[in-house]
């Protein structure tokens, strides 16, 4: 019984022995199939052509990797450019705010000194009409061409005067004050 123990478990070796043989056997064939893969490769490998290709692909990575830095030192460039110009548009801004305020601060001082200039001049231009007015009648009545003289038959001016009379003119006071 033990010697039956013993076969039983001999055959279970012998099986699995056999079985690794089977693939002892696989792996072996494998590897020569790869050796002989490897081995035209690196016959491939060491052609002129094959040189050549290795050195393309070499190449065209190099220009990649060139084109990459460029690249990556355009945009930074334009990262620096764009963050600048903000930066100037903020400048600006704050100046154009501040020359605004400034002008705004002007307007309030400048716009009731416009206003009174204003009033002024409306002032100066009828004094000046109203002494061109008078020159031009006072040398009307020397010339005796006034209109109103050679219509003195028509009764009293405007003015109330009567043709004829010289006309009312103001005092030298009455023009001072009016002048100012």
């Amino acid at each position: 019984s033990e010697s039956a123990v013993w076969q039983v478990k001999n055959e279970s070796m012998q099986k699995q022995a056999l079985q690794l043989n089977i693939y002892l056997k696989q792996d072996m064939e494998k590897l020569e199939q790869l050796n002989s893969k490897l081995a035209a490769l690196r016959e491939k490998l060491e052609t002129d052509e094959a040189k050549q290709w290795i050195e393309e692909q070499r190449l065209r990575e190099e220009e990649r990797w060139n084109e990459e830095q460029a690249l990556g030192a355009e945009v930074r460039a334009l990262q620096d450019r764009r963050t600048f110009e903000e930066q100037a548009c903020k400048r600006s801004h704050i100046a154009q705010l501040k020359q605004l305020a400034d002008l705004r601060k002007k307007q309030t001082v400048l716009e009731p000194r416009l206003a009174q200039l204003e009033s002024t001049e409306k002032q100066l231009r009828r004094q000046l009409k109203q002494r061109r007015r008078k020159r031009r009648d006072s040398r009307g009545s020397e010339d005796g061409t006034d209109a109103a003289h050679a219509a003195s038959t028509d009764g009293p001016k405007a003015d109330g005067t009567l043709p004829g009379q010289p006309e009312a003119t103001e005092t030298e006071d009455e023009s001072s004050a009016t002048a100012t």
